[in-house]
């Protein structure tokens, strides 16, 4: 009955905790979920939102957006939840480059907002080579960056035409998905993944939004992102913490982050957006 009654909207607000005080607003990661941020939303001490990707319910009308596109959408809905700012938005890896263009669309509308990147990069980015490197890419993204060897097996010796089949079923069997997900969600999943990512390469951040604090994981073998997100924000805060790409967002280093992100809040004021910003914006 609640179903009939509405109007058939998909909301990609999607509230991960109560309470009061300053309101969190997380943007997803690449895979455009936001169950990796259960662990910070409960130690945050206010309420959290996190913007979840439309497509995972199959509500997809446009294709495959842009980054731009996809913040431009939450941005609307963060304008229904909290019609002015200053804002906190924050986001793991693709979030914080979806968090930071979220900033900057706000900015030419006149709000501020503080932004927080955790382990997020512009830089050293490459997109799948074919379809089988396409569901490894997912498939290790959903276990956490250690993909299992039976499942690396699989997507081997799959056939081209049966791979997805196969990813699936492996994937299962690894209880890296549940039992209910049948292979046409299978596809949705790796379709979103995909195309986020894609959106993510073609991104180009506009410079100027402030204040910008990174939070890089130093346990990962790649070229510093700090020199690319410099060059777009100079007056970025950067600090660097022994974990790796996934483990940033685990339990212990989430109330670590939950913590710190306070504490950016009262020892920075969002940049105002006057009309000589929002001329040199545009």
């Amino acid at each position: 009955a609640r179903l009939a009654a509405g109007d058939g909207t998909v909301r990609c607000a999607v509230p991960l905790a109560g309470g009061a005080g300053q309101p969190l607003f997380l943007c997803h990661p690449v895979g455009g979920s936001v169950a990796r941020y259960a662990d910070l939303a409960r130690a945050w001490a206010g309420p959290v939102y996190g913007f979840q990707s439309r497509a995972l319910a199959g509500d997809d009308p446009t294709g495959a957006p842009s980054l731009a596109d996809l913040a431009a959408g939450y941005r609307a809905e963060l304008r229904r939840l909290a019609p002015h700012g200053p804002y906190l938005l924050a986001g793991w890896s693709m979030g914080g480059v979806l968090a930071h263009e979220l900033a900057a669309q706000l900015r030419d509308e006149g709000e501020a907002a503080w932004v927080v990147l955790v382990d997020s990069d512009i830089r050293n980015l490459r997109l799948p080579a074919d379809d089988r490197e396409r569901h490894r890419e997912f498939l290790a993204d959903l276990a956490g960056g250690r993909l299992p060897e039976p499942v690396v097996a699989a997507l081997a010796r799959a056939a081209e035409t049966g791979l997805a089949g196969a990813a699936h079923a492996a994937a299962q069997a690894a209880g890296l998905l549940p039992a209910e997900l049948d292979e046409a969600g299978y596809r949705r999943l790796v379709r979103v993944h995909g195309d986020n990512l894609a959106a993510l390469a073609a991104h180009r951040p506009v410079p100027g939004v402030a204040p910008v604090l990174l939070i890089v994981a130093d346990r990962v073998e790649r070229p510093d992102p700090v020199p690319a997100w410099r060059a777009v924000c100079p007056e970025l805060t950067v600090e660097r913490w022994p974990e790796d790409h996934h483990s940033i967002v685990s339990a212990a280093p989430s109330a670590r982050l939950a913590d710190r992100i306070a504490r950016f809040v009262t020892e920075t004021k969002p940049a105002e957006a006057t009309p000589d910003a929002l001329a040199a914006a545009s």
